[in-house]
C-alpha cells in the first residue's frame, strides 16, 4: 500500500464523525421539513429546505478539511508522518471531497423529490421548473466554488 493511499484512509477515518454528523443533520431537516409541510399546510417548504440545504454545502468542504486538520493538530499526527505537507493536506482535501460528493449527491436527490411532489402557483411555475430541471448543474457549480 502507497503512503498516500494510506494517509487517504486515515484522514477518512478521522473525517467519517464529522460526515455522519451531516447525514443526521440532514435526516432531521428532512423529519422537520415533512413536519412543517403537514402542521403548516404549505407544500412548498421541504423544497425551499433543501434547494437551502444544496446551497449552504458551499460550506461543507472548507468545514470538513478544517476540522480535519484541527483533530490533526490536537492530535499531532502530522509529527509522526514522515510525508511531505502537502501530501498531507491533499490527502485532507481528497478525503473531504469523497465525503462532499456523498453529501451533495443525497443533499439534490432530496431536493429533486421533494421538488416532484410540489404543485405550485403561477407565479413561480418558471422558477422551480428551471431548478428541478438544473438541480445536478447546480450541484456542480457548488462543488466548483467550494
Amino acid at each position: 500500500m502507497s503512503a498516500f493511499k494510506g494517509l487517504y484512509i486515515k484522514d477518512l477515518k478521522l473525517s467519517l464523525a464529522t460526515f455522519l454528523i451531516g447525514i443526521i443533520l440532514l435526516n432531521l431537516l428532512t423529519l422537520g421539513s415533512l413536519w412543517l409541510k403537514e402542521y403548516l399546510d404549505e407544500p412548498m417548504i421541504p423544497a425551499v429546505l433543501f434547494f437551502l440545504a444544496t446551497v449552504a454545502h458551499v460550506l461543507y468542504l472548507p468545514g470538513i478539511v478544517f476540522t480535519s486538520l484541527q483533530i490533526e493538530g490536537q492530535s499531532q499526527l502530522w509529527l509522526h508522518s514522515p510525508n511531505r505537507g502537502w501530501k498531507l493536506f491533499l490527502s485532507k482535501i481528497l478525503a473531504g471531497a469523497t465525503y462532499f460528493v456523498v453529501s451533495i449527491f443525497f443533499t439534490i436527490l432530496l431536493a429533486k423529490l421533494a421538488m416532484n411532489g410540489v404543485d405550485v402557483s403561477n407565479n413561480f411555475v418558471g422558477f422551480s421548473e428551471i431548478v428541478k430541471e438544473n438541480l445536478f448543474i447546480m450541484g456542480g457549480g457548488i462543488s466548483a466554488i467550494s
